[in-house]
């Protein structure tokens, strides 16, 4: 390849990326913790922060899709969300473990995609999907019962024992 043609492809991708940029507007912000720690059988109710924050864009549609941890998170009010322009909206999130889960982290993958975009010349904009992504780490739950019992009966055996030592004492 020669230097020519390296220019020209160079050029070419450089008036890409300003067309592009020109159009595209980053006018989603997405709040929510990075991580959640829950024990099995556990569910946690929340909600995902959703801001409609940049010019030109006036009201935005966005579908929600999991990509990844399905069989963990839910969005109870559906995965459609209509937000106006400066609109901050608090879209609910139940996520739950099953009872087996195992003791480990779970990534769970949210694609918040825009499928419409009105600006306020009526013109539709170019608006990015965000991906958001967070851990479930997954806390085995310590058997309090079994700790207990252990506790209680080890000191029971201290007492028997002082009790053995001083009756041997006291026989001396």
């Amino acid at each position: 390849m020669d230097n020519r043609s390296i220019l020209i492809k160079s050029a070419f991708a450089a008036i890409i990326v300003v067309i592009v940029g020109a159009f595209a507007s980053a006018s989603l912000g997405i709040s929510f913790p990075n991580a959640i720690s829950l024990h099995p059988g556990e569910t946690y109710e929340s909600s995902f922060s959703i801001q409609n924050v940049l010019e030109p864009t006036k009201n935005i549609t966005l579908e929600i899709t999991i990509e990844n941890g399905q069989e963990y998170i839910q969005f109870p009010e559906g995965t459609t969300i209509q937000l106006a322009k400066g609109e901050i909206k608090n879209v609910p999130v139940k996520i739950s473990l099953p009872k087996n889960a195992r003791a480990d982290k779970y990534n769970v993958q949210i694609l918040f995609q825009p499928t419409a975009a009105q600006s306020q010349s009526g013109t539709l904009d170019l608006v990015l999907a965000i991906r958001k992504s967070f851990d479930i780490e997954v806390i085995k739950k310590t058997n309090n019962l079994l700790i207990i019992t252990i506790v209680l009966l080890s000191i029971a055996v201290l007492i028997l024992i002082l009790i053995l030592l001083k009756t041997i004492r006291n026989k001396k």
